[in-house]
């Protein structure tokens, strides 16, 4: 909202000051207009009013024209006066009736019509078909008042927002032509001043001030005016800043780019399908910092790089929305104290990092494209959309490789209270599929269970589910460990080998297990006979109960670089029917966890309302990387009553022959999951049905191995 506050008038300007409830600091600035009186040269006779002209006439046209004007107008006048007269005439010794006396104003507005026609023709045919120096437009010089555009002149800020400051300024504008020669050229240090306050106002004062329900913002905002006002001179002088200006200065002789930085990666997404960019700004290179505040330069590129669309495809929206994560100088949140919606790309502080990583997106995005013409997929139809979407489900599935393949901003909207019932019940669906062994290659349901995890993470993040028990799988850990056998299979192993000690790879660890046995160190062909068995044995079999003893007690797991010491190995120790048991560090996941107290520990997690119902298990040492520990700590203490995983929606239970009879597809899709490498066998599914062990033929599997 505009209220004028003072109206100064000097010379041939005409001044106005008034507040701008919208401006930078509200009610504490006043903006300063002006407008100047045109020259009499430069105007028309037709601008000039009757009274003006007819007092400008020369003789002997004003002797001959004047006496004219005035008998067409008495003649007129006699004439109307007459009419009213005959009226007026038998009411002269009585009240006048309402109705004539409307009749007599309606004659006399007509008179004054009459005459202010008469006027005009007169003027038109026979004063301004006069030649211009028939006037002497001397004589009205100072009385006409005709002036030209108002004009923005100035702001003036807090303390300098006086009437007694403003009369001032505008009496030295109006009387010194210095004055107004250095508002023309821009050059004052007023000018310099106001210019680099606005400029950085929002900047320095930050969003949060802005938004602020008290009076920080102007607290801010009127301590960075008087240091500006103080430092000025400081600020320009500084080499940084003139390095700054002069370097993001637009050459408009050379050049009409503005944003020259920036011009192959627009090149680039104007090619893009769908794509259609609003503006661009290829942001300032720089700021300057002084006595803690960060400075932009008086340059016409914002603080911010930044590329916005009018529309965007889905495919590019998904594809860009997938690659962010890449690109740390690129983000999709809006301009800061910039509150407009819609489709933009920014930096997020380093624009000439974010010149960089925009071109490789757009590279990208057009190998993308060049890769899915390659593969011959059908093209999908071009559907542009105006605002980033997120949340709500994409239209095609986003290109994500890592994070679980969904876009962070629609897991978190997946999690919120109001959606997670159903996120929730396409969970329970997805998890009947991670454990159909049946169905489902190990690599894939592996990526099942991660997915699943990073689904849990967040709702437990959000506050959706509950942590509400712990489920203890330590005594069933030393049953997965054959000590006896692996103790008879290391004592092989070490007497084996220090037969056959040459090109051994067990050959180091070998001697280092005969000396812990024997106390002395190996040496071949002296001391090798005298390892006793029963010795060796002894020591492999105490050391592997010493390892399970403190991992019982540690809860930690058995180191397996301690196992492969005493040169035990997967095979020999791991009760279990993996074809994977070569070596330690290829060990599946599954079989490493065997080495686990916690191995087969579980955490539950809950969720109940009046239509839903949930309980969800994570390896222990799974939900361990984003749980507190306080809380982990709290939760042992309390044993899981259920110790078995389902979900009932509105009274129904979510059986598995229900979710498998929905397609994993079909559940990635609804969650809005995007496969990629996340399932290295693709989903494939199993073609046969699993052999019991009774029928198996190791022959054909050995076969197939090699």
């Amino acid at each position: 909202m505009r209220v004028e506050m003072y109206k100064i008038s000097y010379e041939n300007y005409k001044f106005t000051a008034e507040i701008d409830t919208g401006a930078e600091v509200g009610e504490n600035q006043l903006t300063l207009w002006y407008c100047e009186k045109v020259a009499l040269d430069a105007l028309s006779l037709a601008q000039l009013n009757t009274e003006l002209l007819l007092k400008a006439l020369k003789e002997p046209h004003k002797s001959l024209l004047l006496p004219y004007l005035e008998e067409i107008k008495h003649n007129h006048k006699q004439t109307f006066e007459h009419e009213m007269g005959e009226i007026l005439k038998p009411f002269s010794s009585q009240k006048l009736p309402g109705e004539i006396k409307r009749k007599v104003k309606r004659i006399r507005a007509k008179i004054q019509q009459t005459l202010e026609q008469l006027e005009s023709q007169f003027m038109q045919q026979e004063v301004l078909t006069l030649e211009r120096d028939c006037f002497d437009l001397t004589a009205i010089e100072k009385d006409y008042q005709i002036y030209g555009e108002w004009k923005f002149l100035r702001d003036f800020f807090f303390e300098e927002a006086t009437y007694e400051n403003i009369r001032k300024f505008c009496h030295d504008f109006a009387t010194n032509a210095t004055t107004r020669a250095i508002v023309a050229s821009r050059e004052g240090r007023w000018i310099k001043r106001n210019a680099l306050y606005t400029r950085n106002l929002l900047s320095v004062v930050g969003e949060q001030a802005l938004l602020a329900n008290d009076s920080s913002y102007m607290r801010l905002a009127r301590e960075f005016f008087r240091w500006l006002d103080l430092h000025l001179e400081d600020v320009l002088q500084d080499p940084e800043y003139q390095r700054l200006s002069k370097l993001d200065a637009i050459d408009r002789t050379s050049t009409h780019e503005s944003d020259i930085s920036l011009r192959p990666a627009i090149d680039l997404y104007k090619s893009l399908p769908g794509v259609t960019i609003r503006y661009s700004c290829q942001g300032v290179s720089g700021k300057i910092k002084l006595d803690g505040y960060e400075l932009l330069a008086i340059t016409p590129h914002e603080e911010f790089a930044s590329i916005s669309f009018s529309s965007i495809s889905y495919l590019i929206h998904d594809a860009i929305s997938a690659r962010l994560q890449q690109f740390t100088a690129i983000t999709t949140e809006r301009i800061p104290c910039n509150f407009t919606n819609g489709i933009i790309l920014r930096s997020t502080g380093n624009n000439l990092r974010f010149r960089e990583e925009l071109y490789l997106l757009g590279l990208q995005l057009h190998q993308m494209l060049s890769e899915s013409q390659h593969k011959q997929e059908p093209e999908p139809p071009v559907q542009c959309l105006k605002t980033w979407e997120t949340a709500n489900h994409p239209e095609y599935p986003p290109h994500i490789d890592h994070a679980g393949g969904i876009l962070p901003a629609r897991l978190t909207w997946l999690c919120r209270t109001e959606n997670i019932e159903n996120t929730l019940s396409l969970l329970s669906h997805f998890n009947h599929w991670a454990k159909a062994r049946d169905l489902l290659y190990y690599e894939d349901r592996q990526g099942l269970y991660a997915i699943k995890t990073l689904f849990l993470s967040e709702a437990y993040q959000n506050g959706t589910i509950q942590l509400t028990g712990y489920i203890d799988g330590s005594p069933a850990f030393p049953f997965h460990l054959m000590v006896d056998y692996a103790t008879t299979m290391a004592t092989e192993t070490i007497l084996e080998t220090l037969n056959d000690i040459e090109d051994n790879q067990q050959a180091e660890p070998a001697k280092k297990l005969f000396q812990r046995i024997t106390g002395q160190p190996y040496k071949p062909q002296e001391n090798q006979e005298i390892l006793d068995r029963t010795q060796a044995e002894e020591l492999i079999q105490r050391e592997l109960e010493t390892l399970i003893q403190h991992a019982l007690e540690s809860r930690q797991p058995i180191p397996y670089q301690q196992l492969e010491e005493l040169l035990v190995y997967p095979m020999d120790l791991l009760n279990t029917t993996s074809r994977y048991l070569y070596s330690w560090d290829t060990l599946r996941e599954g079989d490493l966890r065997k080495l686990d107290p916690e191995g087969l520990s579980l955490l539950s997690f809950h969720y109940e309302s009046e239509t839903a119902n949930y309980t969800f298990h994570l390896p222990y040492r799974t939900a361990e990387a984003f749980l507190p520990a306080k809380h982990i700590q709290q939760i042992r203490g309390q044993a899981s009553v259920e110790r078995r995983e389902y979900g009932t929606f509105y009274g129904r239970t979510i059986t598995e022959e229900e979710s498998i009879s929905h397609p994993i597809e079909e559940i990635l899709y609804a969650l809005g999951i995007y496969s990629g490498q996340n399932f290295p066998r693709h989903l494939e599914r199993k073609k046969e049905r699993p052999l019991p062990a009774s029928e198996w033929n190791f022959g054909e599997l050995y076969e197939e191995e090699e």
